[in-house]
C-alpha cells in the first residue's frame, strides 16, 4: 500500500478468483468523490464438498453479511478497493487484528471522512470455502474472535454474550436431534437431498466454533 502509485488500491485473497471484467466493474462509480470504498461482490468457487455446499447455500462470506453489520456497514477485503486517499487520511489495517481488520479499516474511514461505500454486485469474484468440519469450526471461531476484538475498539457494537453463544450451541444441538428423524425419512424416500439432511449437525459445528471463539482470551490494544 506504501508503495502503491495508482489513486485506487483494490484487493482480492490468495485463494480467489476474479472474473475477466472485476476492475473494470469496480471502478465504474470511481468519479463519485463522496465514495471512498468501492466493493463487489463473492461468490462460491466450484462447491463439490458438502461442507463447501453449506457454505454456498447460506452465503457465508457474501458481501451481503457484512454490508449488512448491525453496527455498521463494511466490506470484505476479499474483494474491496480504496482510494489511496483513504490511507492517507486515517492510516493503514491494524496489524494486531487477526480477524475483523477489514471491519475496523471500513468504520474508521465511514467515521473519520464521511465517504461512504459503493456496493457494485457485477465486480465478481470467486472464493474457494472451507472444505471439511474442521476447518469449518475454525472458521467460525476466528469470526468470532474477531468480532470480540472489534468490540475492544466499538464498544458500541451490539455483540452477543458467552451465555447467549452458549445457548445458540445448545439450541443447534436440540435441533439437529429433533429434525434428524424427519430428514432422514425424507432422504431415504429421495424427497431431500444430502445438504438438507446433513445441515442441521453442520450448524453444531459453526454454533460450537462460534462459542469457542466467544471463549477466547483478547490481546489488542
Amino acid at each position: 500500500i506504501t508503495n502503491a502509485k495508482g489513486d485506487l488500491i483494490a484487493f482480492t485473497d490468495s485463494d480467489c478468483i476474479v472474473s475477466h471484467d472485476w476492475l473494470i466493474n469496480l471502478t465504474r462509480f470511481w468519479d463519485d468523490e463522496k465514495i471512498g470504498c468501492l466493493a463487489g461482490e463473492i461468490l462460491s468457487y466450484e462447491p463439490k464438498t458438502l461442507i463447501e455446499r453449506f457454505s454456498d447455500h447460506n452465503d457465508i462470506l457474501r458481501q451481503s453479511g457484512t454490508l449488512s453489520h448491525s453496527y455498521m456497514p463494511y466490506t470484505a477485503t476479499a474483494n474491496s478497493s480504496y482510494r489511496k486517499e483513504v490511507f492517507n487520511r486515517i492510516g493503514y489495517f491494524n496489524p494486531r487484528l487477526l480477524s475483523g481488520g477489514d471491519a475496523d479499516f471500513s468504520w474508521r474511514m465511514q467515521i473519520k471522512t464521511g465517504l461512504k461505500i459503493k456496493f457494485i454486485p457485477e465486480a465478481v469474484v470467486y472464493h474457494q470455502h472451507r472444505t471439511n468440519a474442521i476447518e469449518l469450526f475454525k472458521q467460525f471461531k476466528k469470526y468470532e474472535y474477531g468480532q470480540l476484538l472489534l468490540n475492544q475498539l466499538y464498544p458500541n457494537m451490539k455483540l452477543k454474550t458467552k451465555n447467549e453463544r452458549r445457548l445458540e450451541f445448545i439450541r443447534a444441538i436440540y435441533n439437529s436431534i429433533r429434525w434428524l428423524p424427519g430428514n432422514s425419512l425424507k432422504y431415504f424416500n429421495n424427497e431431500t437431498d444430502s445438504l438438507s439432511l446433513i445441515s442441521p449437525f453442520l450448524y453444531v459445528i459453526a454454533s460450537f466454533g462460534t462459542y469457542m471463539g466467544s471463549l477466547s482470551k483478547l490481546d489488542v490494544q
